[in-house]
């Protein structure tokens, strides 16, 4: 019953069979039989096809409405309970953290509390918010804020510089739509940056840079990791903020607190 309802929850979000069957991981036919499980259970018509799309009925939105905030408070207390037993913590971060500050900070993290094990995740900021919401994940570190979602909590737990690299060609910078550019729009626009391209990650950005291809307005991590030196880095005095992702239910878990504290003090000092 679970896998069906996370499976109408997909296609609400995702539109498309082929697009929900990627996300689940499973194959479109899976995606079929189990709507249709779904149907014969509720004796309701859930999803109509509009061409390639599939829209939701009424019924299966009020559904969803009154099943998924029990399905994902289950899915807490089974798997953060287990996870508290295993000192587990599963943890999603946005691609240019994870790889630039992030892989030094759950090292040093891992070394100085071996009863801790870590479980790293890279994903786009939205997918990473996607797997907080579904129970996937226990906590999730995104740069820049991330669109508020009910029944989640936002913490900002430090920032980090924003600098731009590159000796010449056009300025690269993250979407428009991203979180990164949302929280530094207004910075940038203050500083007359003018944004040429945009790119989906900001760490491939700096290595762009750094082989001559172009410039690049990315944070002061992502250029170190691209191999750029302090001489070689414009400062702007542009900052994008730092927030942590958990659910409500996450307060209760003292390893996720000490890891977040860590986290913070590290960010401090970088």
């Amino acid at each position: 019953m679970i896998e069906e309802l996370e499976t109408l929850e997909a296609l609400a979000r995702h539109k498309t069979m082929g697009k929900a069957a990627t996300f689940l991981r499973i194959t479109q036919s899976s995606v079929s039989k189990r709507i249709h499980a779904l149907e014969l259970l509720s004796n309701k018509e859930l999803i109509v096809k509009s061409g390639r799309l599939v829209v939701l009925t009424p019924a299966a939105y009020s559904l969803l409405e009154k099943t998924l905030p029990h399905i994902r408070e289950l899915k807490e207390i089974v798997s953060g309970e287990s996870e508290t037993l295993a000192s587990r913590i599963s943890i999603g971060f946005s691609e240019s953290i994870l790889s630039s500050w992030g892989s030094e900070v759950i090292a040093k993290y891992s070394h100085k509390f071996k009863d801790v094990e870590i479980e790293p995740h890279a994903h786009r900021t939205p997918v990473i918010v996607d797997k907080v919401v579904s129970g996937d994940y226990s906590v999730a570190i995104v740069g820049g804020e991330p669109k508020n979602y009910p029944g989640l909590h936002f913490e900002c737990i430090g920032k980090e510089e924003m600098v731009i690299v590159g000796k010449s060609g056009r300025l690269f910078c993250a979407e428009v739509t991203s979180g990164t550019w949302t929280s530094i729009s207004k910075q940038a626009k203050r500083a007359k940056i003018v944004i040429d391209e945009r790119s989906e990650f900001l760490s491939p950005i700096g290595h762009m840079a750094k082989k001559g291809f172009c410039r690049g307005l990315v944070p002061l991590s992502v250029a170190k990791s691209a191999g750029f030196s302090k001489k070689e880095m414009q400062p702007l005095n542009i900052f994008r903020p730092i927030y942590a992702v958990r659910r409500k239910r996450a307060f209760l878990r003292e390893d996720i607190s000490e890891l977040l504290n860590f986290i913070s003090s590290y960010l401090d000092k970088i």
